[in-house]
Formats: structure tokens, C-alpha cells, sequence
């Protein structure tokens, strides 16, 4: 990496990359389907917390419409299922919740930074 991108990277980036690390490896290991996808679900809640640091400052860098698009697409996924359980349903759901989340906090950040 470039010193300028290995100094953009934070100690708090560092740490969520290990635990995906750590969830990634519990997710290899565990025989429980149930488990796996919680496992899977928080890795990717993990992944997300260094894009929402960055968008804190720099929300323009951040497609809105690529968020929105996501979470209309898990949540059809999730409406889609056809035995509903915690197993089929937790992905779907999590990442349709967080990428609406997500388009609504950086439309909310765009703004406020606007108004300023």
C-alpha cells in the first residue's frame, strides 16, 4: 500500500478487519447452520463500520442510489424465501436493514453538511 493509503487506514479498521477475521474463521469451524449465519450476518455489520467512518466526513464519496438499490434487492430476496426461518431470513434482512440505513445516513449527511 501507498503511504497515503496505509495512513488513511485507522487502528479501529484494523480492529474490525480482525474480527471479520475471527468471524470468518468461527463460521469455518461451527457445524450449526443457525450459528453460521449469524456469524456471517455480524461479518458483514463488521465490514460496514469502516465505510461508515469514512462517510462521517466524506458522505459524497458514496453512491446512494448503489445502497438503496442493495437493500430493495435483499429485501425481495427475503420476500422471495419460501420456507421462512431465523436461517433463511437473517441475511437477507440484516443487509437489506443496514444498506437502507446506510442510503438514509448519507442522504441525512449530505444534507447537514449542506446546511452548514
Amino acid at each position: 500500500l501507498s503511504r497515503q493509503k496505509r495512513s488513511s487506514i485507522t487502528r479501529s479498521d484494523t480492529f474490525f478487519f480482525g474480527m471479520s477475521l475471527v468471524a470468518v474463521i468461527l463460521w469455518l469451524v461451527v457445524d450449526q447452520p443457525l450459528l453460521s449465519v449469524v456469524i456471517v450476518s455480524c461479518i458483514d455489520i463488521l465490514a460496514f463500520v469502516p465505510t461508515f467512518r469514512k462517510s462521517w466526513s466524506r458522505p459524497d464519496q458514496e453512491t446512494v442510489s448503489a445502497y438503496a438499490v442493495n437493500s430493495l434487492r435483499f429485501s425481495l430476496a427475503t420476500m422471495a424465501v419460501q420456507h421462512y426461518s431465523l436461517v433463511t431470513v437473517l441475511y437477507p434482512l440484516s443487509q437489506a436493514i443496514a444498506d437502507g440505513a446506510f442510503a438514509l445516513f448519507l442522504v441525512l449527511r449530505r444534507r447537514n453538511l449542506a446546511n452548514r
